[in-house]
């Protein structure tokens, strides 16, 4: 059974003054089962112990801090999704959520590498590939194939034939 509490019913239950109680609710909201009606805060039921929790952490002198950091230890952060349209609530541990979208960014940060550096090896080997095929035909460029006759370039063609043309054409 869902049961809300307005924050002056809530100060009556729990003998905490209404603005303190508003107060825990903006201090400490992640921890407090809460619903916003009109301008003013509702408090489920479920939500009541903390309140007292927070109030007993506060009398022993915690900052706002202090106290968030020992609700954190105790109950889990929670958030409520509400879809109106389909009339469902659904209540989501935030650190559980954190920790599973921590572990999916890491999965695909570790692919991204992984083809980051397959990438990188094949751009070295392509690299190089060109370097030697720049060699080459830097090479037959330099010859001086005006003093050759047909036959010797022919012969010299022949005898290359599986070094430049074979890269520059084995595609």
């Amino acid at each position: 059974m869902d049961e809300w509490f307005t924050v002056t019913q809530t100060a009556e239950k729990t003998d905490i003054p209404p603005d303190t109680v508003r107060r825990y609710v903006r201090n400490h909201r992640a921890y407090l089962k809460t619903r916003k009606r009109s301008n003013s805060y509702q408090i489920h039921r479920d939500s009541l112990r903390i309140v007292h929790e927070i109030r007993r952490l506060y009398d022993t002198g915690m900052s706002v801090k202090d106290v968030d950091e020992q609700l954190g230890n105790i109950h889990p952060m929670t958030i409520e999704l509400v879809n109106e349209q389909k009339q469902t609530r659904q209540t989501v541990d935030v650190a559980l959520a954190l920790q599973e979208m921590k572990t999916g960014f890491m999965q695909v940060i570790e692919a991204q590498q992984k083809e980051l550096r397959t990438a990188r090896e094949e751009l070295a080997a392509a690299r190089q590939e060109i370097n030697e095929l720049t060699k080459d035909v830097n090479e037959v460029k330099n010859r001086k194939w005006s003093t050759l006759s047909i036959d010797d370039v022919r012969k010299v063609m022949n005898e290359e034939k599986k070094s430049w043309w074979s890269k520059i054409f084995k595609k």
